[in-house]
């Protein structure tokens, strides 16, 4: 029976995204960190769910993903608006209220974008997509899930969803303390690794699949895992541990599919 190889990519893809989403929600309602802890953090959340089903509902906004993700980030278009009005009035309601909604919006984003997100990476490897689209869609959903997982899954950083974001940009600038990276989150970042590399690997969008080039492939996915789980026992950097090998990874993507 002949396999459809890049619908078995976009299934794994599919599936290990998912599992890294599940387990940053399951965290997330274990710590408590999830749950809003002011009214504009719950306004901010159930607009944001509102705005989704109106995405999914309605085929025009569904098909672009521009304008979907557009419609889910008003908040930051109103952020602007609120810093003028903020500046004329000297009010510094204004100001709280910019603090609030710069803090609450990237937590609830993170948690509700990956609804529409991973579906929509799923479609476009299932068609076939090009590199150029696949490739930064594919790390930059994983590096989203990632700082959602990490965020979620610390409940000392309190509940609320301002304290998620705030976790996760101390996370990235290197501030916190060490934490000991989710098992999933190794299994999934290996498995965007393969996905990435035997998607480069198709015969008609590249030089012909060899067995030189597969076992390439195959050891640098082994490569990637060895890395992820080696690094993990020193450090609990998401940027070591996935980052490297990510970007190794790209670059022999576009060098073996002659990608432009």
């Amino acid at each position: 029976m002949k396999v459809n190889r890049t619908g078995v990519i976009a299934s794994v893809s599919g599936a290990a995204l998912t599992l890294l989403y599940l387990s940053a929600l399951i965290r997330g309602i274990i710590t408590g960190a999830i749950f809003p802890a002011t009214s504009i953090e719950a306004a901010i959340l159930g607009t944001l769910l509102t705005r989704l089903l109106v995405i999914l509902a309605i085929p025009r906004l569904r098909r672009s993903s521009s304008l979907a993700l557009n419609i889910m980030s008003v908040e930051v278009l109103l952020l602007p608006v609120l810093v003028l009005i903020s500046l004329t009035t000297s009010d510094p309601l204004y100001l709280q209220l910019i603090r609030e909604i710069f803090f609450a919006w990237p937590a609830a984003f993170m948690a509700v974008s990956p609804l529409y997100t991973i579906p929509k990476l799923v479609q476009r490897v299932a068609v076939g997509s090009s590199l150029s689209t696949v490739i930064p869609a594919l790390t930059s959903l994983f590096a989203l899930l990632a700082f959602l997982d990490l965020g979620l899954g610390n409940g000392a950083s309190g509940i609320g969803l301002s304290n998620v974001t705030k976790f996760a940009l101390l996370s990235a600038a290197g501030a916190n303390s060490p934490l000991a990276l989710p098992t999933e989150m190794i299994v999934a970042g290996v498995a965007s690794y393969a996905s990435m590399i035997f998607f480069a690997l198709r015969r008609d969008s590249g030089v012909p699949v060899t067995d030189s080039i597969l076992g390439m492939a195959s050891a640098g996915t082994l490569l990637a895992l060895v890395w992820g789980i080696g690094l993990s026992y020193v450090t609990s950097s998401a940027q070591l541990v996935f980052g490297v090998p990510a970007l190794v990874l790209v670059g022999l993507i576009w060098g073996l599919s002659r990608a432009r």
